[in-house]
C-alpha cells in the first residue's frame, strides 16, 4: 500500500502534481516508480493507481490547481531533503520537523477545502 510519505508516492506527486497531470501518467511510468520502491505485484498496483487517477473528480479552477501544484512541489522538495537527512543519520531530530511539515500540509488542505464550502 502506498503511504503519503513513501518515496514512491513522493516521486509520483513530483511527476504529476495536478490531477490533470496525474491522469496522464501511464502504467509504465507508474510501474517504474513502484519497481524502484521494491513494491510487489507492480502491474496490478500500477493499473489500479492509474484507474484511480483517471476517475472523475470534482475540479478546481486552473489557477487553484496551479497553486496547489506549486505547494505540492515545494512540500515534496522539503520532504525529500528531510528523508535524505534522516536516512543519513546526520540529524535525527529532523523526524520531528518531518512530522510537523506533514501536519501543516494536511491542515492546509483541510482549511482549503473548508474555505471552498
Amino acid at each position: 500500500m502506498l503511504t503519503l510519505t513513501g518515496a514512491d508516492t513522493l516521486e509520483l506527486l513530483a511527476k504529476a502534481p495536478t490531477p490533470a497531470a496525474a491522469a496522464k501518467l501511464t502504467v509504465t511510468q507508474i510501474s517504474a516508480v513502484l519497481k524502484k520502491a521494491h513494491r510487489r505485484d507492480v502491474l496490478a498496483k500500477a493499473t489500479a493507481i492509474q484507474q484511480a487517477l483517471r476517475t472523475e473528480h470534482l475540479g478546481q479552477a486552473d489557477i487553484v490547481a496551479g497553486a496547489y501544484a506549486a505547494t505540492v512541489r515545494a512540500t515534496i522538495a522539503v520532504l525529500k531533503t528531510l528523508n535524505a537527512e534522516i536516512r543519513s543519520g546526520i540529524l535525527w531530530t529532523l523526524q520531528a520537523v518531518y512530522v510537523l511539515v506533514m501536519a501543516i500540509s494536511i491542515f492546509g488542505l483541510i482549511a482549503a477545502r473548508r474555505a471552498r464550502r
